[in-house]
């Protein structure tokens, strides 16, 4: 009896690096998911507002003001034709930030894009 004592403790101090490892990695993938859901409701807001207010400056803002991301890892393009009519692309990119330490020093930040077209009213 007596032999084992203390084998939860080595146990428990061999597999905590693993379970914090994997914690931080399942938070990361859930931060990134999060960032990615808001790029596309940021899109698709810079779209409703293009078609209506074809400027960039107003895109910009409604796109900033929805998102809740960093604006400057935020790029906001607005191409096409702006008059009654014409075909409008807004393209919003963004750099997620990678908050894991371990994952950061392995692999750049990673790059979202998306892109929606609209005819201008």
């Amino acid at each position: 009896m007596t032999r084992d004592r203390g084998q939860a403790t080595v146990e428990m101090a061999l597999l905590l690096p693993f379970v914090v490892l994997t914690l931080g990695l399942i938070l990361q993938v859930v931060s990134l998911s999060r960032d990615r859901i808001a790029l596309v409701h940021a899109a698709g807001v810079g779209i409703r507002t293009a078609v209506v207010e074809p400027t960039v400056g107003a895109v910009r803002r409604d796109v900033l003001a929805s998102s809740g991301l960093d604006a400057t890892r935020l790029t906001i393009e607005v191409q096409g034709d702006v008059v009654p009519g014409g075909m409008v692309r807004v393209r919003v990119r963004y750099v997620a930030p990678l908050s894991f330490p371990l994952l950061a020093k392995v692999m750049d930040d990673p790059r979202f894009e998306e892109t929606f077209s609209a005819i201008v009213e």
